[in-house]
């Protein structure tokens, strides 16, 4: 009986190993599932994203979606999750809709989602956007992070030159048309595209990886940038948006660190190198001691401006600081209150200047009607 006993709390004992085993290991497998947003009546087809293992990095990254897209703060709708970007909203005629979205990538490290739709202002455009998320932090994933300084020089160098010289040859078969007076369609179709391509090859360059597109596949990185036409000349435009594939395996030499942590599914590295919080990264904290809000911090603009987005946990309204940020170090930022129609400008509300640090941000809101000032205090979520 005893030994009976004995053998019943060793099998115990073993199947809790086992099971401890499995969720350690669980916690780093594949478990950022995606599914599609609940509309609550509303039509879209928006990515959601949920985690039972890891929900900080499920809440991150859906934050972060739905701030950049939706413009509102996850839950805090009051009809559905599209209501601010829907054309019925304070938007007036300006709306986007959502049509549908892909997985490029789920792994250990990384969730890469391409979501397509269609933005309507003045006119309809089709629209593409790629966001690539560490899936242990829920950090989003900046390209030039994904290699050292050298490297990502290297690719920029070698994409600009493929694209220049794609249009390059386009032009010189346009002139070629243009001497022998033998026109593929006619004369006033290649004088509007040699217009359109000759202004377009003069801005090909480093912006494209500041403002264009990136997404991380399996074995291979995509680099994409916008076509050279507008919508209006779009007719014209046969060379359409860049798209320049780069195999892992070929550019491996040329990533930091981090990137080979994310690359390579390395969860620890993942988790343990860190990316300056000024990268597009979440932040948590503080104003005056004891309200707490949370902040998007938006990489800087290469002329040092800058905005940051925030938002009290209790209410959820979206609120934009503007400024400049100096020597990765200084934030000088203002808080608007409302537009004076009557004197044609922003009325502003406070100023906010604060030290930024490796993993925070510390610094005063000043009120503008009282002088009132209350710290700020924030740290990498």
């Amino acid at each position: 009986m005893k030994r009976d006993i004995l053998k019943l709390k060793l099998k115990k004992q073993v199947i809790n190993c086992i099971i401890l085993l499995c969720a350690v290991s669980y916690a780093y497998s594949q478990d950022l599932k995606v599914v599609n947003i609940d509309g609550k009546g509303c039509t879209g087809e928006f990515p959601f994203i949920i985690s039972n293992s890891n929900p900080l990095a499920s809440e991150k990254i859906n934050t972060y979606l739905n701030v950049d897209l939706l413009e509102i703060v996850p839950g805090s709708f009051k009809k559905c999750p599209f209501e601010k970007v829907m054309p019925d909203s304070a938007n007036c005629c300006a709306h986007t809709d959502f049509e549908n979205y892909g997985i490029n990538i789920n792994s250990k490290t990384i969730l890469s989602i391409s979501i397509n739709g269609e933005t309507t202002g003045a006119y309809s455009e089709i629209a593409n956007w790629d966001y690539n998320f560490n899936a242990i932090t829920g950090d989003v994933i900046l390209p030039d992070e994904l290699f050292t300084e050298a490297g990502f020089s290297k690719i920029k160098k070698q994409l600009i030159s493929i694209r220049k010289a794609k249009v390059t040859k386009f032009l010189k078969e346009l002139n070629a048309q243009f001497i022998s007076k033998k026109f593929e369609v006619d004369e006033e179709r290649a004088n509007d595209q040699k217009s359109i391509y000759e202004d377009c090859l003069q801005y090909i360059g480093d912006n494209d990886f500041l403002y264009g597109r990136f997404s991380i596949h399996k074995d291979f990185i995509v680099f994409t940038r916008e076509c050279c036409s507008n919508h209006a000349m779009s007719a014209l435009d046969d060379l359409g948006a860049f798209s320049d594939t780069l195999k892992i395996a070929e550019i491996s030499n040329l990533l930091s660190r981090y990137g080979k942590a994310l690359l390579s599914e390395d969860t620890k590295g993942c988790q343990n190198i860190k990316p300056p919080i000024y990268n597009t990264k979440i932040l948590k904290g503080f104003i005056n001691d004891k309200i707490p809000i949370t902040c998007i911090f938006y990489r800087p603009y290469d002329d040092g401006s800058i905005m940051l987005r925030y938002w009290y946990d209790k209410n959820k309204s979206i609120i934009e600081w503007r400024g400049t940020f100096k020597n990765k170090s200084k934030l000088n930022l203002v808080e608007d209150d409302h537009y004076d129609e009557k004197l044609g400008k922003w009325i502003l509300k406070a100023l906010i200047n604060a030290d930024v640090s490796a993993d925070s941000i510390k610094g005063t809101w000043t009120n503008q009607k009282d002088g009132k000032k209350l710290t700020i205090s924030l740290n990498r979520y």
